[in-house]
């Protein structure tokens, strides 16, 4: 799963910076002539085992497709520390901006600002405000991932010799953010059963 997300990832980056074909070749991935187009590649934040595996299958296919990846973001999952990096980014003349979100409402006018500088916006993991970007990747719907996380601590329970459907189970979800898209959006599932 983990390949095809980078791969969707990085093929939403080439056609957010224009340097990427429509069409494909036969290993299914994108043509892409060289340019000197640049996408800011944003994490919730550093350091994080699955944003750092993230940014090495995108800096794997940018380098293959003939663009540059900058990844930059900080060890503080904070609105406040995103914007900054949405605004340095801009400053520096990046070309597209693709974010994972801690705070959706808290980035929105950055974002705003950096597409009213000709930044092309998009985003991946956590979506912010559909008015604000052009396309969202995601390695799942949130019912998807809600059904997939409570399989998977149904299934941790009975290792640990528990049995969900008879015994009585005190439980927490606990995640990152209160203010995270994509972790509202799967504990919403969860919480409904949808």
């Amino acid at each position: 799963m983990k390949k095809v997300i980078v791969f969707m990832l990085s093929f939403a980056m080439v056609l957010a910076t224009g340097c990427g074909a429509s069409s494909t070749t036969s290993t299914n991935t994108p043509s892409a002539s060289k340019s000197s187009k640049t996408v800011t590649f944003i994490p919730k934040v550093t350091g994080n085992a699955f944003f750092e595996s993230a940014n090495k299958g995108a800096q794997k296919y940018a380098k293959k497709w003939g663009f540059k990846v900058d990844y930059e973001g900080s060890a503080t999952a904070s609105a406040a520390a995103q914007v900054s990096v949405i605004n340095q980014a801009v400053q520096k003349g990046t070309d597209s901006i693709c974010l994972s979100s801690v705070d959706a409402a808290g980035v929105k006018d950055a974002l705003k600002s950096a597409a009213a500088a000709g930044v092309t916006v998009t985003t991946w993991d956590s979506d912010v405000d559909s008015s604000v970007r052009k396309i969202m990747v995601s390695q799942g719907t949130p019912a998807q991932l809600g059904q997939m996380l409570v399989q998977m601590s149904y299934d941790s329970l009975k290792a640990r010799g528990k049995n969900p459907d008879k015994d009585a189970i005190k439980y927490c979800w606990h995640y990152s953010n209160a203010s995270v898209t994509d972790q509202n959006s799967r504990s919403e599932e969860r919480r409904v059963g949808k």
